[in-house]
This record gives C-alpha cells, sequence and structure tokens, in this order.
C-alpha cells in the first residue's frame, strides 16, 4: 500500500513539474459565422483553441472581449459560460493533447453599424490548480449589421412617372445601330431582340447585345449633411429609406450605383460608392455600405455629386434621399441634375419628395 502511495504521489509530482514547466504550444482564434446580418438576426462567434503540445491540458479559463451593443441570445449548457459585468464571456474547459477545440457563443446586436471582437486571453492552470500562466492573444473579428427596411409605402414619395421615364429611356437607346454582338435567346428577351439573321446562321435563336454605355440608370445619392434637428434619427432613418429603394429597383431590374458622403466606419481605404449594378452580390455591397455608413458627413455634398456623376454612365435620374429639405443640399443637386439634363426626385424620411 506504501508503495503504491508513493507511486501515485510521484506520478502527480511528475505531472504537476511538467505542467509548470510548459510553455507555449496554445493557439487561438475566433471568427463569425456570418460577417454581414441582419438586426436582431442570431449568429455564432466561434472560438478555436489548439493544444500543440503532447500534454494534457486540464484548466483553461478563457476571457473573450464583447464589443458594446452585442448581446448573447444563451449560453452554451455543454460548458460553463458566463457573462461578466466587463462585458466579457468567460468559460471553462479542458484540451487532450493535440486536440483542437471550437467553442460556439450565440451573439446578436439590434442597432446598425460595425461591431469588432478583439481581446481573447486564456488561462491555463497547472495540474494541481495551484497556478495559473495567463496568455493574450491578439485576434479580430468583424460585425456589420445592415438597416432595417423602411415601409413599401415610402416609395409611394417617387412620382409615377420616373419609372416609366427609365422604361421609356431604355426603349429608345436599345436602337440596333448600337449593337455590338449577338447571344443565345434565353427566353427573356423581348421578341424585338432577336436577329433572324444571326439566328439563321447560326441555327437557333440569337438576340443582339447593344452597346451597355447607353443603358439608363438611376443614381440613388444619400446625404447626412443637414442642420435639422434630430438629426441622428433622421440620418438613421435615410439609411432605412435607402434599403427599400435600392431593393426596388432590383425588383424592378433598374440598374442603379449609390453614393453617399458620409464616412464609413472600418475599410482603410473609405468606403462612398457602390457602381453601377444589378444582382444579389451588388445588394449585399449596397447593405454592406449602408451598414458601415456613420451618421456623420466626411466630404462637401457638392464634391461627392461630382465625383457620382463622372463615374454614372447612361444616367437616366438622379434620386436624392436626404435627411431634410435643406436649401443648399437641394440647390447642389439641382445644378448636378440640370448639367447632366436628367430628373431630380428627393426623399426624405417625413416624407417629403419634389
Amino acid at each position: 500500500m506504501l508503495v503504491f502511495f508513493i507511486i501515485i504521489t510521484a506520478l502527480v509530482l511528475y505531472m504537476q513539474f511538467r505542467s509548470r514547466r510548459r510553455g507555449g504550444g496554445l493557439e487561438a482564434t475566433i471568427s463569425l459565422t456570418k460577417n454581414l446580418a441582419e438586426p436582431g438576426e442570431e449568429l455564432e462567434l466561434v472560438v478555436t483553441i489548439s493544444n500543440r503540445t503532447r500534454a494534457l491540458l486540464p484548466f483553461l479559463k478563457l476571457s473573450v472581449s464583447m464589443p458594446k451593443g452585442v448581446s448573447t441570445t444563451q449560453i452554451e449548457k455543454r460548458r460553463r459560460m458566463r457573462l461578466t459585468d466587463q462585458d466579457e464571456i468567460v468559460m471553462s474547459t479542458w484540451a487532450a493533447p493535440m486536440q483542437e477545440l471550437r467553442l460556439r457563443i450565440p451573439v446578436m446586436a439590434e442597432r446598425r453599424g460595425r461591431y469588432v471582437f478583439e481581446g481573447l486571453s486564456i488561462s491555463e492552470g497547472d495540474f494541481l490548480g495551484l497556478g495559473e500562466r495567463l496568455s493574450a492573444f491578439n485576434v479580430f473579428a468583424e460585425l456589420v449589421i445592415v438597416p432595417k427596411a423602411a415601409p413599401r409605402r415610402a416609395l409611394r414619395q417617387i412620382p409615377g412617372s420616373f419609372p416609366g421615364d427609365i422604361s421609356v429611356k431604355r426603349f429608345l437607346f436599345e436602337d440596333p445601330v448600337l449593337t455590338v454582338g449577338f447571344r443565345d435567346y434565353t427566353g427573356r428577351e423581348p421578341m424585338r431582340s432577336i436577329s433572324w439573321n444571326a439566328s439563321a446562321r447560326a441555327g437557333k435563336l440569337m438576340v443582339r447585345e447593344y452597346d451597355h454605355t447607353m443603358d439608363v440608370s438611376v443614381m440613388v445619392v444619400v446625404n447626412v449633411h443637414t442642420s435639422a434637428r434630430e438629426m441622428l434619427r433622421l440620418v438613421a432613418e435615410c439609411y432605412a429609406l435607402t434599403r427599400t429603394v435600392c431593393r426596388a429597383l432590383e425588383d424592378r431590374g433598374i440598374k442603379y450605383s449609390l453614393f453617399t458622403d458620409a464616412s464609413a466606419d472600418g475599410p482603410s481605404e473609405p468606403m462612398r460608392y457602390v457602381g453601377e449594378g444589378l444582382g444579389g452580390r451588388h445588394f449585399l455591397r449596397v447593405l454592406e455600405l449602408l451598414g458601415r455608413s456613420t451618421l456623420y458627413g466626411r466630404d462637401m455634398f457638392e464634391r461627392v455629386l461630382e465625383q457620382a456623376a463622372a463615374m454614372t454612365h447612361g444616367l437616366c435620374g438622379i434620386l436624392l434621399i436626404t435627411p431634410a429639405l435643406d436649401r443648399d443640399i437641394m440647390a447642389a443637386a439641382g445644378r448636378c441634375a440640370s448639367r447632366r439634363g436628367v430628373g431630380l426626385t428627393t426623399l426624405t424620411p417625413e416624407g417629403a419628395a419634389v
């Protein structure tokens, strides 16, 4: 019995000695299951821990910093996890030799904007629990919450002739003189686009491809400079209105670009515009820009208008979304529309349309 006790004691002391001498070999990263999400949408923050050593790690205490505005919807029951007063998620676990663990933390945010997850520390306990070694890891993950969509009734502000003008100009610009090639008929093109000579040569229906520099498009411009009261609320509502307008243009198949004079939170290169286009990927870029945009302007509004006009081709109309009908903003937009020879439609969150 004494021999057994001595062997057990020696083994415990050896494990304690190994755990106290061990250093390094522990790696950690964080990631999000989605980087672009709707307000209130639940997603997961994934903490990955890798034990690169051949030793057992009997106790690991993790502290993950949570950005303000992010909440946890529920705590994983299989592991001890709690939220501290310092907005940190604290959890404990262990790791077998050469094991990789993935801990999932359900998170969500209600307000539009950019949220940065950074800061992860791990305390490694020794075999007997008599001491700890603290390691800090340089980790980074960002979440962009897009604005909620404004009610569809807000689109009633747009004059009824605006979509009609687009359709008419698109019809006028599709002139055979501007044909640059041919492609297969998909069934979605109008019959007048079919080239019967090209179809006879190819043995199948072919349609004309037109010069896309003559395609009509809408330039959506979001202004955040205003002297109106409740500026922050009105600018936030402008972003929601912009999302609804761009979604409507997508549904109608109308190509559009988006420009704003707001500063963007996050990227080293400022995001002020999304070029002309259509489709799911294009709309996601629009949502990301609206999510990253702050409530304050960065550039002069007229300078943004000049840049937008220079980068937009085949323009049919300018759609200005602004917190209020400020005289200087309206005058600058009017001058730009006059120089381009296009119409100007102005929308505000308060329901004013010009």
